[in-house]
């Protein structure tokens, strides 16, 4: 085995082949090893150039054209990124040869992918997962990961990279442990991450580990005992009927506005996820028993949801739906149910987490309500509205929550608000009694 501490610096020259005026650029790896071979390796870079486009001196392409200029960027960082992945690699004691460097310089153009990691690095195993995001299992028992899901995948992998910046220390699955677990949520917490989403990254970690040992990587024995604290929502955001019956007599002239106050209105009203919200149309009411409902499969859980169309429903809809309209970006959902709740006074200051652009996630502090509201909450509305005037087993039906504690947790209900739900049944329940308890006529007394 190569001991890393032996070897000298690698360095990396380029250089032109071939007959013709347009020339191939190779490359040259150049490094001795722990006995003083010296290694001399050479791959064509798959690139092209004109011969007198080409400096000589600098072995690199003139400036003298944007595409020269491109190239000879291409090249810089095609060096760095060799250099970076041979000390990695040494150090796990990789072997280095012309099969290696052209596998760097074809992952470097992105000519091919890993399809699993070669080491046992964290960072690799987090990239594993991420390039068999395709063939994984999801949660629907289906397979492949969603967007969101690979995009959290890259988030983590990005979080790792800045984590082991600040430490100096490049860690391996077997690293992740007790230790690792608290030096991390340390770090998030330091830079004010809520505490849900350290939980969620350190999950994530996990997960990733447990794949590495799938596939026959080493890993701590601690990591059984990382435990995954359930945080419950901090800030719980919704509509309540007083601030719905505002949004509902707003009067605008703006075509876009008033066709956003629709799609917000609904989701008060029928109980949907963003996307499944957004996608409705005249197609989905359908007629059952003599009565019309709104029929949902519910892209997350694959449920079908029947949504009966009551007044309020019938009113919004009464001129067809509204046209369908992007959860995110500058004319989405989300920044129009921002506008909208401005328009309808909801500006109560409350606490809350804002999405900070400069940060690239959500910020805690107070706000007022309106720039806090996501279309989420109009989901939580629904049931937050509901609760306690229906069985929560008929909200369940229309939101999706599989269990009841799932969707207590979502609306934010803990154990004193059952208590008081049930004190207050007593209460009616010993009003009632009362009043219908028989009455005692009492006799006139006699004047005799």
């Amino acid at each position: 085995m190569f001991n890393v501490y032996t070897f000298t610096m690698a360095t990396i020259s380029f250089s032109l082949k071939g007959k013709n005026t347009l020339k191939s650029i190779y490359l040259k790896l150049y490094f001795k090893d722990e006995v003083g071979t010296k290694h001399n390796l050479y791959k064509n870079t798959g690139t092209q150039i004109i011969d007198s486009d080409w400096n000589a001196k600098t072995k690199r392409p003139k400036a003298n054209t944007d595409h020269n200029k491109v190239l000879r960027n291409q090249l810089n960082n095609l060096e760095d990124f060799i250099i970076d992945n041979f000390t990695k690699d040494i150090a796990n004691n990789t072997i280095i040869d012309k099969d290696w460097l052209q596998l760097q310089i074809d992952l470097f153009f992105k000519r091919v992918h890993l399809t699993s990691t070669s080491t046992d690095l964290l960072i690799d195993c987090i990239q594993e997962v991420i390039n068999t995001a395709p063939q994984r299992p999801n949660g629907k028992n289906g397979i492949g990961l969603s967007k969101d899901r690979i995009k959290h995948y890259k988030r983590l992998k990005s979080l790792v990279q800045e984590f082991q910046t600040e430490t100096k220390k490049q860690y391996r699955v077997k690293d992740v442990n007790k230790r690792f677990a608290v030096e991390f949520l340390s770090y998030l917490t330091e830079r004010m991450y809520a505490t849900s989403y350290q939980q969620k990254k350190l999950s994530d970690i996990k997960v990733v580990c447990n794949n590495a040992r799938s596939n026959g990587i080493e890993i701590s024995p601690q990591l059984p005992d990382i435990k995954i604290t359930s945080v419950s929502n901090e800030f719980i955001n919704y509509y309540d009927e007083k601030e719905i019956a505002l949004i509902e007599n707003l009067n605008t002239k703006n075509k876009a506005m008033n066709n956003a106050i629709k799609w917000v209105l609904l989701g008060c009203y029928t109980g949907q996820r963003g996307n499944d919200l957004v996608n409705l149309t005249e197609k989905n009411i359908v007629a059952k028993n003599g009565r019309k409902y709104i029929e949902v499969k519910q892209e997350k859980t694959g449920k079908p949801v029947f949504i009966p169309v009551h007044t309020k429903i019938e009113k919004i809809i009464k001129d067809g739906f509204p046209y369908h309209l992007n959860i995110n970006g500058e004319r989405g959902l989300n920044k129009r149910l921002k506008e909208i709740g401005k328009l309808a006074g909801l500006d109560e200051v409350i606490k809350g987490k804002k999405y900070d652009n400069s940060l690239e996630r959500l910020v805690q502090g107070k706000y007022p309500k309106y720039e806090l509201m996501r279309t989420h909450d109009l989901r939580r509305s629904f049931a937050t509205n509901l609760y306690g005037k229906l069985p929560t087993t008929v909200i369940r039906a229309i939101t999706g929550h599989s269990t009841e504690q799932m969707l207590l947790k979502y609306i934010g209900k803990t154990n004193i608000d059952m208590a008081q739900q049930l004190s207050e049944y007593y209460e009616k329940e010993e009003l009632k009694a009362n009043n219908k308890a028989p009455m005692t006529v009492l006799k006139k007394a006699s004047n005799n």
